[in-house]
């Protein structure tokens, strides 16, 4: 069985090989919105907007990935992990079945510079009527890692909106490990 270790304490870490391609394929300008890793989820019933952006800052607060620059440093890429990113969140009043925000917000660019690799947008349609949409780059995920952090925040998000605490463990290994 393979062990992980976590990587000795650094500012820089190096890239793996997947996020280097990435990388590369980012800074050519070459189809940056296919690398956007999309999920739509549809809500109905009472939703409770604060536990529900409490769960995503959570999330980005437990994995490393979704808080990671990536910059040149002296001619190579590396990646260093930011330890007080803030969650981009953003709440809209849609009502109907535009989908207008929800094609803008998911064609954005991202500045894998900056350490933002996750995005999050709720639609309002109505009081009991939402449209959550989640993006990732996919630098940080893929299609089934995303629908995992998706089932994380489900969890924590249940927990908040019950007044009770994560349930989610602390993650013993990060990406950069």
């Amino acid at each position: 069985m393979i062990e992980f270790k976590p990587a000795a304490e650094a500012v820089w870490y190096p890239l793996s090989s997947g996020q280097l391609a990435m990388w590369l394929v980012d800074r050519s300008g070459v189809a940056r919105a296919a690398y956007a890793v999309p999920a739509c989820y549809e809500l109905t019933g009472r939703l409770d907007v604060v536990a529900l952006r409490r769960a995503f800052e959570e999330l980005l607060a437990r994995n490393e990935s979704l808080r990671t620059a990536i910059a040149d440093v002296d001619g190579t890429p590396m990646q260093r992990v930011v330890p007080d990113a803030r969650l981009d969140w953003e709440v809209v009043a849609a009502p109907g079945d535009s989908r207008e925000p929800v094609e803008e917000f998911i064609s954005r660019e991202f500045d894998l510079s900056a350490g933002r690799v996750l995005r999050v947008l709720l639609v309002e349609r109505s009081d009991t009527e939402h449209t959550l949409v989640v993006v990732a780059h996919h630098i940080a995920v893929d299609g089934w890692s995303i629908s995992v952090l998706v089932d994380q925040v489900g969890a924590a998000y249940r927990a908040f909106a019950a007044g009770q605490p994560s349930p989610l463990a602390p993650l013993t290994v990060q990406y950069k490990d």
